[in-house]
């Protein structure tokens, strides 16, 4: 079976991978108290907490202008809506087929299917979140930008990106367990050296060319530059990056399928 078939479309395998992710959700949530009801409480109180460290306490301000604290907690919160979709990914990444041994050594199954579960599911709550930002942005200016069409051309790359180093990740963390760890520590690192809190703008010129190696960084200014300032992105630039994007997937697949053989060795 092709990699787009197996991997990148497994429209053959939806049935299933839909049965997963609603399972994945509800069994995340299903032992809680508030339930479904922190898909919604988790992001607005993260986004609280943060507006209120970087806005009062460390006075920080949007590209040097002085926005409103509600226009800045809505950029804040795009930057982190984003962030928290791949960090949720690709920490749980790692253990996706070691917490499965099962599947892995006593049935025939779609292991890939494991990694488009989690990242489908942390979908769900990356498209909930996004749905309050539009709900506040009617409520604070009167009307939903245009912009927010221009969603799913950031968010179709962005998910194969994810996937792609998800699949990546799985893999590697079968024969290496510190991978878990190793990816925690790059993205407490990566929190800080995206430009979430901040524009990328406000970098220095000479750092901003750096910043490119930041995957997600395009896509987290590409996003705020559709829903604010109504702006699409360089035709050019966005075709090259959605080329990186479907790179990256592709490779992480790959790595996947050469070394799956030996998972159920290694379990």
């Amino acid at each position: 079976m092709s990699l787009f078939n197996e991997f990148l479309w497994p429209w053959h395998q939806r049935q299933l991978i839909a049965q997963f992710v609603v399972r994945e959700v509800h069994t995340r949530y299903r032992q809680s108290f508030l339930g479904l009801g922190w898909l919604v409480l988790t992001p607005l109180l993260t986004l609280a907490v943060y507006t209120l460290v970087f806005r009062f306490v460390f006075q920080s301000r949007w590209d040097g202008g002085d926005v409103s604290t509600m226009a800045f907690a809505f950029r804040l919160f795009v930057g982190l809506s984003l962030f928290h979709f791949l960090a949720e990914c690709l920490t749980k990444a790692p253990r996706a087929i070691i917490d499965q041994p099962n599947l892995v050594k006593k049935v025939v199954f779609p292991l890939p299917v494991l990694i488009w579960t989690q990242v489908l599911a942390a979908l769900v709550q990356l498209s909930l979140a996004l749905g309050l930002l539009f709900v506040g942005l009617w409520i604070e200016t009167g009307q939903i930008p245009w912009g927010v069409l221009g969603f799913p051309i950031v968010l179709l790359p962005v998910l194969y990106l994810t996937l792609g180093l998800s699949w990546m990740l799985s893999a590697i963390g079968v024969y290496l367990r510190d991978t878990q760890q190793v990816i925690g520590l790059a993205l407490s690192l990566m929190l800080f050296l995206t430009p979430i809190f901040y524009p990328l703008s406000a970098l220095p010129i000479s750092w901003q060319g750096w910043m490119q190696w930041n995957l997600l960084a395009y896509w987290i200014e590409v996003l705020r530059q559709l829903i604010f300032e109504h702006i699409w992105p360089s035709p050019l630039h966005y075709l090259a990056m959605c080329f990186v994007s479907l790179v990256v997937a592709l490779f992480g697949a790959f790595v996947f399928k050469q070394t799956q053989e030996g998972f159920a060795d290694v379990l």
